[in-house]
């Protein structure tokens, strides 16, 4: 798969002209049809990711160009893109159109582009074709991330000796958040759908937490954190103690000359 590079200041063929003199944008036609085009990631790191944009002709007759654009968030860029002509137009928005190859589509077909981000933002006001993307009316694909979770608390599991449970009050996100992630001293430990997450107690050592949550368009919330310190990993660490039912009275009563009292069981009133 081949990457070509957008370079600064360059036109998008087939998708605008330069009015020159007026310094203005003038877009060309756009293809009578109708058609959807579906978003996906499919490798995400710190600092951007790769995603894949598959249109499709849902229409009974054939299609023979098509045209994807959206809007991205101030600070992502795409620098690289494949299958697809097009770059930048203006503020942050994009606009891509077919190769000579892939314009023609039959109905039902497919055909996806991709292209390499830097930054972490997703697009929005997606448009095929000049019609909404889902083709299901105004469409602003979800780039807005879910609140941060509150009230960390992490402690013993009662049932468990030597587990604890790292417990947190739910995010909110206005799509509706679909998981957690819960990270330990830097690095991701585990993903859950529930607002606690049960582990073993780890050796005696400042452990660091955070949790982030998780929207159906993969977007994040800002970390929450807490520290669990080295005495209270230690401490949580020990077995707890388990309660007699009965505890044995001891004889302090008895006379010279008479054999020992019959020890009695009475109720306990405390752990030993």
């Amino acid at each position: 798969m081949k990457l070509s590079m957008k370079s600064s200041g360059r036109v998008v063929r087939a998708a605008a002209a330069l009015i020159l003199g007026g310094g203005t944008v003038a877009l060309l036609p756009v293809p009578a049809s109708a058609a959807t085009a579906d978003f996906k990631v499919q490798g995400e790191w710190t600092t951007g990711y790769t995603a894949a944009m598959t249109v499709r002709n849902n229409e009974p007759n054939t299609i023979t160009s098509w045209r994807v654009e959206f809007d991205l968030p101030a600070g992502t860029t795409i620098p690289y893109h494949w299958s697809v002509q097009g770059g930048v137009i203006g503020n942050n928005h994009y606009v891509f159109t077919n190769q000579a190859w892939n314009g023609t589509l039959a109905p039902g077909a497919s055909t996806t582009f991709g292209w390499q981000a830097n930054g972490t933002g997703k697009p929005y006001n997606c448009l095929v074709n000049g019609q909404p993307c889902g083709g299901t009316g105004p469409e602003q694909m979800d780039v807005n991330p879910p609140s941060t979770p509150t009230n960390i608390q992490v402690d013993g599991a009662e049932d468990a000796p030597g587990m604890l449970i790292v417990s947190w009050d739910a995010a909110t996100d206005d799509r509706g958040v679909v998981a957690y992630e819960i990270h330990g001293n830097g690095g991701r430990m585990a993903t859950t759908t529930e607002t606690s997450y049960r582990m073993p107690v780890p050796p005696p050592a400042l452990m660091a937490f955070g949790i982030r949550a998780v929207d159906a368009a993969g977007n994040l919330s800002p970390p929450a954190s807490s520290t669990l310190p080295a005495g209270k990993t230690a401490s949580l660490r020990l077995p707890r103690p388990t309660c007699a039912s009965t505890v044995r009275r001891a004889d302090t009563s008895r006379w010279a000359g008479t054999p020992p009292r019959t020890d009695s069981w009475l109720p306990a009133t405390s752990c030993t």
